[in-house]
């Protein structure tokens, strides 16, 4: 409705649901970041799951993998200030449980997920509370010595069983006599647990767990004075981080069928501390941007070397390197690739 006349101004009167001229409360609803983020990855996922083809599936599900285990680790760096080196361990100790139940025939899916979920946690429960007397660097580096130890214990595993040497064998998920060894099954899975994961964690930075965190990062002297007790709220955050990394890591094992000390070492730990940083901490989709770009980062530069090579700045050698994954070139050699 509007009035008007000759010196006068016009005057607007917003519709019902509008205040003027801004968008209705459904309209904003639908807008926002989550639902638009959420709509989104729905839309890959079920893209990837119609029209990918068997690589891009593998790709799609070790994205999953690695976007929980960065989500779970920006619970640490980004919401409570606290620092750490031993995703790649807490992942190790996942995949271990989860190679040891898998063979066991009451261990069916998802009972292997569910304890490398409580052993994480307790993986966090024992780092956390003499990490309490620690922070920055000196937390850092304790991390850092749980990251060997666990690649030692693993190694020291692994050693002991002669069949176990190379890795040990991981049954593929099941239940009862439906077998879930498809790599659509589990992009649908990982997929799903990736979701319920950061509905929960949004539902808790919301909450009142969400604010005391925010509160000891800003400032731990002053948010004990406000009563609340630090020590408490980081040892419960250690065990969130870990038991949802200890989830990736038993993923990680479904998907590569096999669990070897080698695959945990600190060159993952250190790209998974990378994916967090390079999509922004304090976000929910930073981490998934960061796992997408550094999962897919060898295949992209595979790629560029190709383009490279063609141009005749890089060699052959260099390009079959990359495809392959491999970081040392000169421990390709010939491969067939062309």
């Amino acid at each position: 409705m509007s009035a008007g006349g000759e010196g006068q101004g016009v005057i607007t009167v917003a519709g019902p649901g509008r205040a003027g001229g801004e968008p209705s409360g459904r309209a904003a609803l639908l807008r926002s970041p989550p639902v638009v983020g959420s709509t989104a990855f729905v839309i890959a996922v079920v893209a990837v799951f119609f029209g990918g083809s068997s690589y891009v599936l593998y790709e799609a599900v070790l994205v999953c993998i690695y976007a929980i285990v960065t989500v779970s680790q920006e619970w640490l760096f980004g919401r409570v200030g606290l620092v750490s080196l031993g995703p790649a361990a807490i992942m190790a100790v996942g995949a271990y449980t989860t190679g040891t139940l898998s063979s066991e025939g009451w261990a069916v899916f998802p009972i292997p997920i569910l304890v490398s979920l409580v052993f994480g946690a307790i993986i966090g429960l024992i780092i956390g509370i003499p990490g309490l007397r620690f922070s920055g660097l000196y937390l850092m580096l304790t991390t850092l010595a749980l990251q060997f130890i666990v690649s030692f214990a693993g190694q020291e595993y692994q050693g002991r069983n002669l069949l176990d040497q190379a890795g040990i064998p991981v049954i593929p998920p099941h239940w009862g006599s439906l077998q879930l060894t498809s790599s659509r099954s589990l992009l649908v899975i990982s997929a799903l647990i990736l979701g319920l994961i950061l509905l929960a964690l949004s539902a808790l930075y919301r909450g009142v767990p969400g604010r005391i965190w925010n509160a000891i990062r800003q400032d731990e002297a002053a948010a004990s004075v406000l009563g609340i007790n630090v020590a408490r709220w980081k040892v419960a955050a250690f065990m969130g981080s870990s038991a949802l990394t200890a989830v990736g890591g038993s993923l990680y094992a479904y998907q590569s069928a096999l669990t070897d000390y080698n695959s945990y070492s600190l060159d993952l730990s250190l790209a998974l501390v990378v994916m967090v940083f390079i999509g922004g901490v304090g976000t929910m989709t930073g981490p998934i941007i960061g796992a997408a770009v550094i999962g897919a980062d060898g295949r992209l530069l595979g790629l560029l070397c190709l383009k490279a090579s063609r141009a005749g700045f890089c060699s052959d050698q260099d390009v079959r390197a990359r495809a392959l994954g491999e970081t040392d070139p000169a421990a390709v050699g010939s491969t067939g690739i062309d």
